[in-house]
């Protein structure tokens, strides 16, 4: 018996379905966990994606906070500084009016040929 008696079509075919069955199963048994692995790659990949954006996002939410709350500060500033410019105004204009009360009160109760004495002080 020798090697040509043992390479017949019968052994071939016999070898190529072992082949075959035995690729067979390897692949079922392969196959999920390649789709296991490659579909949490993905995801993950995804998951990177959407993080980065979301990211971002949130910056320039913080920025654009950060920029609000200036411009407040600031408007709040200058509307304190226009209320003092006011208040002095109002205290100045308070005094100006005690000063005329206080000046015509005292014409009132003068008598009437004393009265260029308060107009000219000098004479």
């Amino acid at each position: 018996m020798g090697l040509a008696d043992f390479i017949t079509v019968q052994n071939i075919t016999f070898l190529a379905g072992s082949i075959m069955m035995i690729f067979t199963v390897w692949t079922k048994i392969t196959g999920p966990q390649k789709k296991l692995e490659i579909s949490e790659a993905l995801q993950k990949q995804k998951d990177n994606i959407y993080g980065e954006i979301y990211e971002k996002r949130f910056t320039e939410i913080q920025t654009q906070i950060a920029t609000l709350t200036t411009m407040n500060q600031n408007h709040i500033h200058t509307l304190e500084t226009k209320i003092d410019g006011l208040t002095t105004s109002q205290n100045q204009t308070g005094k100006e009016i005690v000063k005329l009360e206080t000046t015509i009160a005292l014409l009132l109760k003068l008598p009437s040929n004393t009265t260029n004495i308060i107009q000219s002080p000098a004479s």
